[in-house]
């Protein structure tokens, strides 16, 4: 991101506009990106695209795209009704759940499934939803995903990442300032077992 910002692909006053101003900003040509949710996407989607970060090194052949999702599906191990509960998360990893969701409200249901349904999903979703939740599906089966570092952390790791988001970018702290502080405070609440758990694997059939 500190990469990014240096060469000038957010423009200027990134962490002080509004996402509708940075939009407005790629618009005007006076910035290359803008990072923002499909919520403030226009109406009509069909001149608009998906495009990867920049790549910022050789060591990352593949593009990188960023998926802000915010859900975690599993089934409580001591539920006295676990069949019943897999059977409404089979159902909801359907691919005729996904096409309906995806007509009505597209963007919101990029689940990865067992299959892409490619050809479902571009008839009835405008591209840049439907080519999104077919490279995910893509993307899962052949290994090439991961999750960002605080998908997984306690309360006081995650606000620290965010609160030292901004001052890492603009080079007030050091990444190993920033790591040394969270590596603290992760330690404390791990030893308070606020840790949430990690899934083992992703699962996309039964």
């Amino acid at each position: 991101m500190r990469s990014w910002c240096d060469r000038g692909l957010f423009g200027d006053g990134y962490f002080d506009e509004t996402i509708a101003q940075g939009l407005a900003r790629v618009v005007g040509g006076t910035a290359v990106m803008a990072p923002a949710m499909t919520g403030m996407l226009p109406g009509d989607c069909s001149q608009v695209d998906v495009t990867p970060f920049p790549s910022l090194r050789q060591e990352v052949p593949d593009v990188t795209f960023v998926f802000g999702t915010a859900s975690l599906l599993g089934i409580n191990a001591a539920s006295t009704a676990a069949d019943d509960a897999a059977g409404v998360l089979d159902a909801l990893f359907d691919r005729n759940v996904r096409r309906r969701f995806a007509a009505k409200v597209p963007g919101d249901w990029n689940l990865p499934l067992a299959e892409a349904d490619a050809q479902g999903l571009r008839a009835v979703a405008p591209a840049v939803f439907a080519e999104s939740a077919i490279g995910l599906t893509r993307a899962v089966h052949g290994g090439r995903y991961g999750f960002a570092t605080w998908s997984f952390f306690p309360p006081k790791a995650e606000a620290l990442v965010i609160e030292q988001f901004r001052p890492l970018v603009e080079a007030r702290i050091t990444a190993q300032e920033h790591l040394a502080e969270l590596q603290s405070v992760f330690a404390r609440e791990r030893a308070g077992s606020l840790t949430p758990g990690v899934a083992a694997a992703v699962v996309l059939d039964r």
